[in-house]
């Protein structure tokens, strides 16, 4: 058998060109597949700046033939918080412990919110139809980890989650017969906050750190505006409603700025004292706007927005906020949403790795194939975003998951990303999973080869496994003469065994 070869890396930020793969996708007809599932990670050809880790979970194993139970978890967002990654799922809450093998959290908790073998929902009013998934947005204050935010639909309104205990969460409180699937939570005054986008009935605000204070066991359910009997602490959990200028469905924020989309444009609002929060500006001519994200850099303030008439990320430039006012916000930045299907980007989530600002684009397109249908920016530069996963056809590294694609996988659906460390969390409906940011890792070589018996004369394929931000190979072989006299491929190469060895 021929000696392993010797693999000499190079560690550069990009990565020789990967093999093309068929530029059009075929004609896959929408609905379960039984050969798309399990999900795998994508292989280590089209690895670049990312790299995958771990499928936390993974449900492209069901057809949808029945009520889904705690046994089908659908991932629809998440958060992450000093080391616990909080998710959605559809009918209850996942927690992770991410801080001694960010590769490979353990799962600590699934908190069911649907009745369960009979028993009552833990919701005081569970309402339940043919939507089958009701739990949406999910978040906890900047770098708190006791209390979580959680925005539903089917009128099951706003639920709050005790996860002080992250084996055992406990849900708090219902605000009842709402709709609405995202929410931002912050801690303003010393208080935690979270403001609820709830569709017609605008943003609703409620005190987070009086539900942690609610008696219990049992949730305590608010009705609001006609009833709100819930009290912790001595202060209500319902505070009140923002007046926006029309309905509101996606929501962010940084610091004491609340972001709310509405219609062609986007309000921004002081939100120190949410019981007396005031609009301050008003962002106009966006477009059509669906998700929107704020971060801070320094004194700067940044707002994106998801334009899906333009098919773009728009980027605004908002540091007249750190004068308290603001007469006009300049468009900066953009990135083209290339796309025929309206729901292919609708979110955007902040997120930093390290110091580096990212924002993470997804939408609701589950059936679809295609290059890319998320986005993963490094906005170090706001006004020139930087793509860190490009491709131009399926053969990219997200193009491997989508059920459109020969190697996709049922109900894929890229919806929301977040990092911690050098790791990207992904919440994409049937599938949660981790990828490392390979331009922080050194490269190690790692390869393996078939047939896994080599005789005389036998042609062997040497693959490459290395990990880490590799940009060049150079493989050396004993006793063997290679097929070609370069790769077919990247950390790919052929060669004919001889002598005796």
């Amino acid at each position: 058998m021929p000696y392993p070869p010797r693999v000499r890396l190079a560690s550069r930020l990009t990565l020789a060109a990967l093999a093309i793969l068929a530029a059009a996708a075929p004609a896959w007809g929408q609905g379960f597949d039984s050969t798309k599932t399990p999900a795998t990670a994508v292989p280590a050809a089209r690895w670049g700046q990312l790299e995958p880790r771990a499928i936390l979970g993974d449900t492209s194993w069901w057809n949808f033939g029945s009520t889904p139970t705690d046994l089908h978890p659908f991932f629809h967002d998440l958060d992450v918080e000093n080391g616990w990654l909080f998710a959605s799922t559809g009918r209850g809450l996942m927690v992770w412990d991410l801080r001694t093998d960010p590769a490979n959290p353990t799962r600590t908790a699934y908190a069911f919110a649907g009745p369960k073998d009979r028993k009552p929902s833990p919701v005081p009013d569970w309402h339940q139809n043919d939507t089958k998934f009701y739990l949406f947005g999910v978040d906890a204050p900047a770098g708190v980890d006791s209390v979580v935010g959680m925005a539903c639909i089917s009128g099951n309104g706003f639920l709050i989650w005790d996860t002080r205990d992250k084996a055992n969460p406990r849900l708090l409180y219902q605000d009842d017969s709402k709709e609405g699937t995202q929410v931002y939570a912050a801690t303003l005054g010393g208080r935690h906050y979270g403001f609820y986008a709830a569709t017609s009935d605008r943003v609703l605000v409620y005190d987070l750190s009086a539900a942690l204070q609610l008696p219990g066991p049992a949730a305590c359910m608010d009705a609001s505006p006609a009833s709100t009997p819930c009290t912790g602490g001595g202060a209500k959990v319902y505070v009140g409603k923002l007046a926006t200028a029309s309905g509101a469905s996606y929501v962010a924020g940084v610091g004491t700025y609340l972001a709310v989309a509405a219609g062609s444009g986007v309000e921004i609002w002081q939100v120190a004292d949410p019981r007396a929060a005031t609009r301050v500006f008003t962002v106009s001519g966006v477009g059509f706007v669906k998700g929107v994200a704020m971060w801070q850099q320094g004194s700067s303030y940044y707002l994106a927005a998801v334009d899906i008439a333009g098919k773009a990320l728009k980027i605004y430039d908002l540091s007249c906020l750190a004068g308290g006012s603001c007469a006009s916000a300049p468009q900066i930045g953009s990135f083209p949403l290339t796309t025929t299907n309206g729901s292919d980007y609708l979110y955007v989530t902040f997120s930093r790795r390290g110091t580096t600002p990212f924002l993470y684009v997804g939408g609701d397109n589950q059936f679809g194939g295609g290059a890319q249908r998320e986005f993963l920016l490094d906005v170090s530069n706001p006004a020139s975003p930087t793509d860190i996963t490009p491709k131009a056809d399926a053969s990219g590294y997200w193009g491997w998951y989508y059920y459109g694609n020969p190697t996709g996988f049922n109900w894929v659906m890229p919806r929301f990303g977040k990092f911690y460390g050098d790791h990207l969390y992904r919440a994409a409906f049937s599938v949660i999973d981790v990828h490392a940011y390979a331009g922080a890792l050194p490269p190690a070589a790692g390869f393996g080869w078939n047939p896994a018996e080599v005789y005389p004369g036998t042609p062997v394929t040497f693959i490459d496994q290395s990990t880490g931000n590799v940009t060049s190979w150079s493989w050396t072989f004993q006793d063997g003469t290679p097929a070609t006299s370069s790769l077919e491929s990247p950390g790919t190469v052929t060669f004919a065994t001889e002598g005796n060895k």
